[in-house]
């Protein structure tokens, strides 16, 4: 939330999608439309899986995009924190 509150605040346009995949699809085909950079944020653990075949398939295009991920909170860390996300 800390980032998405910053985001806000800034100014910047914010589409909430249904999920990951949505999310990096939106972000790579605002790059390839606009020539700007398309920016995803999306959830860590699983969540963040989900989004790699869109990154991957981002990258073979060439589509400028800019994927960021969370992750646990470091009390949290290495026990699976985001394991059933």
């Amino acid at each position: 939330m800390p980032i998405w509150m910053c985001i806000d605040a800034e100014g910047i346009a914010i589409v909430d999608v249904r999920d990951e995949r949505a999310g990096r699809l939106h972000g790579a085909r605002y790059g390839e439309l606009t020539g700007g950079l398309g920016v995803a944020l999306v959830t860590g653990g699983p969540r963040r899986d989900d989004a790699m075949t869109g990154i991957a398939n981002a990258h073979v295009a060439r589509a400028p995009v800019l994927v960021l991920s969370g992750v646990p909170p470091r009390p949290q860390e290495n026990r699976g924190a985001l394991a059933g996300s």
